[in-house]
């Protein structure tokens, strides 16, 4: 069994409070997870920019949150800001990491650790919160099938509807209110129009993070991430909402193919 190194943080969030006051908060319906249950979530800023994306985890005891590794901090000070006369806990648990298994094996009753399933556009496996790491780095295989992490996709001056598959995977349309909800709404209800949109960028030269894309000498967006490994360079960016599906876009003199993130991609790695 091959284990990946997903490089993320994990919170324990417990207290009589946790279940009304995440449920305030967070775009998933945290009262509809029973214990062992996984939703994929967004904590938002009043005007509706993206703070954290996390997966939040029911537990005996309240929930754990996992999140890109070094974003843990941004989750508890959000977290911490509309906790007034809450009882509700917040610890980070830095004896916990997190691990993916994607190779088709199956989990064993020997595995320490909580263990819940995964998929992104066709990516398949299961991830284990627990004390060890994994043994492999999955940097290009998690780029390939579009898995938006934080502090490169996910900034704080990102809106959800930019970020593609975040709003499928992350929003209830069905619960209640939650802070930063009539942004998320808006743009729904007006067909998903945004000024931009995620997309993964095909190339035979690995291009920087920050990259400018033009086309027809106008700058029309930016990569995001790369990372190249034996099947070649993996890379996601933003493009202006004008640039279709298959363009053809210059970066410095390379030529740069925009890729629609949608359904299953190719398999992504490990």
């Amino acid at each position: 069994m091959t284990t990946i190194d997903l490089h993320r943080s994990v919170l324990e969030l417990s207290g009589p409070d946790a279940v009304s006051y995440l449920q305030g908060q967070v775009s998933a319906d945290v009262e509809k997870l029973a214990d062992g249950d996984a939703a994929w979530s967004l904590i938002l800023e009043p005007q509706g920019k993206v703070v954290a994306f996390f997966r939040l985890v029911r537990t005996e005891d309240g929930f754990l949150a996992d999140i890109d590794e070094g974003f843990g901090d941004v989750l508890v000070k959000r977290l911490e800001r509309f906790k007034l006369r809450t009882d509700m806990t917040i610890e980070e648990r830095h004896d916990l990491a997190v691990y993916g298994v994607r190779d088709g094996s199956e989990p064993d009753e020997d595995i320490d650790g909580i263990e819940v399933d995964f998929e992104w556009r066709g990516w398949k496996g299961f991830d284990v919160i627990g004390p060890e790491r994994g043994e492999v780095d999955a940097e290009a295989a998690l780029i390939r099938c579009g898995f938006p992490r934080m502090g490169t996709e996910i900034t704080n001056d990102r809106i959800p509807g930019e970020v593609t598959g975040l709003i499928e995977r992350c929003v209830d349309f069905t619960k209640g209110c939650y802070v930063g909800q009539e942004l998320v709404a808006r743009i729904d209800s007006r067909g998903g129009n945004v000024p931009r949109r995620l997309v993964q960028l095909r190339s035979e030269v690995a291009l920087s993070p920050g990259q400018a894309l033009e086309l027809d000498g106008a700058e029309s967006g930016w990569v995001t991430s790369v990372a190249v490994d034996e099947l070649g360079v993996a890379m996601l960016g933003y493009v202006a909402r004008a640039v279709l599906d298959g363009a053809r876009l210059d970066a410095s003199g390379s030529e740069v193919l925009v890729v629609p993130l949608k359904g299953d991609q190719d398999r992504a790695g490990p």
